[in-house]
Protein backbone atom coordinates (compact mmCIF):
# COMPACT_ATOMS: atom_id res chain seq x y z
CA UNK A 1 0.00 0.00 0.00
CA UNK A 2 1.49 3.44 -0.86
CA UNK A 3 1.90 5.70 1.81
CA UNK A 4 -0.29 8.37 2.28
CA UNK A 5 0.64 11.63 -0.32
CA UNK A 6 -0.65 14.81 -1.39
CA UNK A 7 -1.66 15.53 -4.71
CA UNK A 8 -0.55 18.24 -6.40
CA UNK A 9 -1.89 21.70 -6.33
CA UNK A 10 -3.53 21.08 -9.54
CA UNK A 11 -6.84 19.11 -9.93
CA UNK A 12 -6.03 15.42 -10.73
CA UNK A 13 -7.80 14.72 -13.92
CA UNK A 14 -6.49 17.37 -16.79
CA UNK A 15 -7.63 21.12 -16.09
CA UNK A 16 -7.08 21.95 -19.79
CA UNK A 17 -9.75 19.26 -21.04
CA UNK A 18 -12.89 20.77 -22.23
CA UNK A 19 -16.20 21.46 -20.05
CA UNK A 20 -17.42 17.90 -19.28
CA UNK A 21 -20.78 17.06 -19.65
CA UNK A 22 -22.50 14.87 -16.84
CA UNK A 23 -22.66 11.03 -17.53
CA UNK A 24 -25.85 10.22 -18.38
CA UNK A 25 -28.10 9.70 -14.68
CA UNK A 26 -29.56 6.68 -14.38
CA UNK A 27 -33.27 5.66 -14.42
CA UNK A 28 -33.15 3.52 -11.85
CA UNK A 29 -30.96 4.66 -8.65
CA UNK A 30 -30.87 0.85 -7.64
CA UNK A 31 -30.03 -0.75 -10.55
CA UNK A 32 -27.24 1.85 -11.29
CA UNK A 33 -25.51 1.44 -7.96
CA UNK A 34 -25.74 -2.50 -8.38
CA UNK A 35 -23.80 -2.52 -12.07
CA UNK A 36 -24.52 -5.85 -12.27
CA UNK A 37 -26.86 -7.55 -15.15
CA UNK A 38 -30.03 -8.64 -13.37
CA UNK A 39 -30.97 -11.06 -16.10
CA UNK A 40 -28.70 -13.57 -15.30
CA UNK A 41 -26.33 -12.59 -18.30
CA UNK A 42 -22.36 -11.53 -17.70
CA UNK A 43 -21.80 -7.90 -17.46
CA UNK A 44 -20.36 -6.06 -20.58
CA UNK A 45 -16.13 -5.77 -19.86
CA UNK A 46 -14.83 -2.66 -20.77
CA UNK A 47 -11.53 -3.44 -19.84
CA UNK A 48 -9.86 -3.81 -23.74
CA UNK A 49 -11.08 -0.18 -24.33
CA UNK A 50 -10.34 1.35 -20.86
CA UNK A 51 -6.69 -0.61 -21.05
CA UNK A 52 -6.20 0.81 -25.15
CA UNK A 53 -6.95 4.17 -24.12
CA UNK A 54 -4.63 4.27 -21.03
CA UNK A 55 -1.35 3.17 -23.08
CA UNK A 56 -2.27 5.17 -26.01
CA UNK A 57 -2.91 7.89 -23.66
CA UNK A 58 0.48 7.69 -21.96
CA UNK A 59 2.51 6.84 -24.73
CA UNK A 60 1.74 9.25 -26.87
CA UNK A 61 2.39 12.34 -24.46
CA UNK A 62 5.88 10.00 -23.03
CA UNK A 63 7.17 10.10 -26.60
CA UNK A 64 5.49 13.53 -28.66
CA UNK A 65 4.74 16.14 -25.82
CA UNK A 66 6.65 16.00 -22.56
CA UNK A 67 9.52 18.56 -22.47
CA UNK A 68 12.45 17.69 -24.16
CA UNK A 69 14.62 18.37 -27.39
CA UNK A 70 12.96 18.60 -29.79
CA UNK A 71 10.23 20.26 -27.41
CA UNK A 72 11.25 23.15 -25.33
CA UNK A 73 7.89 24.03 -24.07
CA UNK A 74 7.07 24.00 -20.04
CA UNK A 75 5.47 21.02 -18.90
CA UNK A 76 2.52 22.88 -17.82
CA UNK A 77 2.27 24.16 -21.34
CA UNK A 78 2.94 20.82 -22.75
CA UNK A 79 -0.26 19.45 -20.61
CA UNK A 80 -2.51 21.95 -21.91
CA UNK A 81 -1.68 21.01 -25.38
CA UNK A 82 -2.33 17.56 -24.48
CA UNK A 83 -5.69 17.57 -23.30
CA UNK A 84 -7.81 17.89 -26.51
CA UNK A 85 -5.97 15.22 -27.97
CA UNK A 86 -6.01 12.82 -24.76
CA UNK A 87 -10.14 14.07 -25.29
CA UNK A 88 -9.73 12.61 -28.60
CA UNK A 89 -8.44 9.34 -27.98
CA UNK A 90 -10.93 8.89 -24.98
CA UNK A 91 -14.28 9.52 -27.41
CA UNK A 92 -12.30 7.12 -30.38
CA UNK A 93 -10.77 4.48 -28.04
CA UNK A 94 -13.61 4.19 -25.59
CA UNK A 95 -16.69 5.81 -25.97
CA UNK A 96 -17.16 5.53 -29.85
CA UNK A 97 -16.00 1.45 -29.23
CA UNK A 98 -18.84 0.57 -26.60
CA UNK A 99 -22.73 1.58 -25.84
CA UNK A 100 -21.41 4.55 -23.29
CA UNK A 101 -23.56 7.98 -24.18
CA UNK A 102 -21.03 10.55 -25.06
CA UNK A 103 -19.26 11.78 -21.59
CA UNK A 104 -15.97 13.55 -21.55
CA UNK A 105 -12.80 12.94 -20.03
CA UNK A 106 -12.17 13.40 -16.31
CA UNK A 107 -15.83 13.36 -15.37
CA UNK A 108 -17.50 11.22 -13.11
CA UNK A 109 -18.98 8.67 -15.49
CA UNK A 110 -21.70 6.40 -14.03
CA UNK A 111 -22.05 4.05 -17.06
CA UNK A 112 -18.27 2.55 -16.49
CA UNK A 113 -18.17 0.55 -13.50
CA UNK A 114 -14.51 0.27 -11.75
CA UNK A 115 -14.39 -3.28 -10.12
CA UNK A 116 -12.06 -4.27 -7.43
CA UNK A 117 -10.45 -8.04 -7.94
CA UNK A 118 -10.33 -9.10 -4.23
CA UNK A 119 -12.15 -8.33 -0.46
CA UNK A 120 -9.06 -6.93 0.60
CA UNK A 121 -7.69 -4.08 -2.07
CA UNK A 122 -6.13 -1.25 -1.19
CA UNK A 123 -7.40 2.14 -2.18
CA UNK A 124 -6.77 5.83 -0.93
CA UNK A 125 -9.76 8.02 -0.57
CA UNK A 126 -9.92 11.80 -0.33
CA UNK A 127 -9.97 13.43 3.14
CA UNK A 128 -12.92 16.14 1.53
CA UNK A 129 -16.00 15.15 -0.65
CA UNK A 130 -16.31 16.16 -3.65
CA UNK A 131 -12.38 17.52 -4.10
CA UNK A 132 -10.11 15.81 -6.64
CA UNK A 133 -6.82 16.96 -4.86
CA UNK A 134 -5.47 17.29 -2.00
CA UNK A 135 -5.18 14.82 0.72
CA UNK A 136 -6.06 11.40 0.12
CA UNK A 137 -5.81 10.39 3.66
CA UNK A 138 -9.32 9.37 4.77
CA UNK A 139 -9.23 6.79 6.96
CA UNK A 140 -9.87 3.69 4.78
CA UNK A 141 -7.34 1.73 3.64
CA UNK A 142 -8.74 -1.39 1.89
CA UNK A 143 -12.28 -2.09 0.34
CA UNK A 144 -14.42 -5.31 -0.63
CA UNK A 145 -16.09 -6.28 -3.98
CA UNK A 146 -18.99 -4.63 -2.52
CA UNK A 147 -18.13 -1.25 -3.05
CA UNK A 148 -19.44 0.46 -6.59
CA UNK A 149 -17.07 3.32 -8.32
CA UNK A 150 -17.48 5.28 -10.83
CA UNK A 151 -14.71 5.76 -13.42
CA UNK A 152 -13.14 9.77 -13.53
CA UNK A 153 -10.03 9.36 -15.42
CA UNK A 154 -6.22 7.83 -14.96
CA UNK A 155 -4.23 9.59 -12.71
CA UNK A 156 -0.42 10.23 -11.86
CA UNK A 157 0.75 12.25 -8.57
CA UNK A 158 3.65 13.74 -10.03
CA UNK A 159 2.91 15.15 -13.58
CA UNK A 160 5.95 16.81 -14.20
CA UNK A 161 7.89 13.60 -15.07
CA UNK A 162 6.68 11.23 -17.72
CA UNK A 163 3.39 9.27 -17.05
CA UNK A 164 2.49 5.83 -15.97
CA UNK A 165 -1.41 6.45 -15.40
CA UNK A 166 -0.56 4.11 -12.59
CA UNK A 167 -3.88 4.60 -10.47
CA UNK A 168 -7.41 4.56 -11.72
CA UNK A 169 -9.60 8.17 -10.20
CA UNK A 170 -12.88 7.14 -8.99
CA UNK A 171 -15.64 8.74 -7.49
CA UNK A 172 -17.28 6.72 -4.95
CA UNK A 173 -21.17 5.90 -5.39
CA UNK A 174 -22.04 2.53 -2.91
CA UNK A 175 -20.20 1.04 -0.25
CA UNK A 176 -22.85 -0.69 2.63
CA UNK A 177 -20.24 -0.77 5.10
CA UNK A 178 -19.15 2.54 5.38
CA UNK A 179 -21.61 5.03 3.77
CA UNK A 180 -19.47 7.72 4.97
CA UNK A 181 -17.22 7.24 1.66
CA UNK A 182 -20.09 8.07 -0.53
CA UNK A 183 -19.55 11.08 -3.04
CA UNK A 184 -15.96 10.98 -2.12
CA UNK A 185 -13.06 10.97 -4.75
CA UNK A 186 -10.14 8.23 -4.61
CA UNK A 187 -7.39 6.16 -5.65
CA UNK A 188 -6.84 2.56 -6.80
CA UNK A 189 -3.66 1.48 -8.76
CA UNK A 190 -4.64 0.20 -12.24
CA UNK A 191 -3.33 -3.34 -11.33
CA UNK A 192 -6.33 -4.33 -9.22
CA UNK A 193 -9.07 -3.68 -10.91
CA UNK A 194 -11.04 -4.30 -13.78
CA UNK A 195 -13.59 -2.23 -16.26
CA UNK A 196 -17.45 -2.58 -16.47
CA UNK A 197 -20.63 -1.12 -18.35
CA UNK A 198 -23.36 -0.38 -15.80
CA UNK A 199 -26.58 -2.58 -15.96
CA UNK A 200 -28.69 0.20 -17.04
CA UNK A 201 -26.68 1.28 -20.03
CA UNK A 202 -29.26 1.05 -23.20
CA UNK A 203 -32.26 0.81 -21.15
Amino acid sequence: MPGRRKAASSPSCNSFAPQPRSAKVCSEKAMCLLGRQTSGAPPMRLDPQLHRFRLASRDLFNQYYFPGPPNSIDIWDALELFAPVEEVLFQTLVIQKSPLSPTSYGAPNSEILVVVRSDSTPIMVNRERGKDHGYWDFPIERVDRKIVMNFVCFFDFDKTRHQDHQYVHVEIADWASDPEVVGRRALIENQYVSFELASNVGE
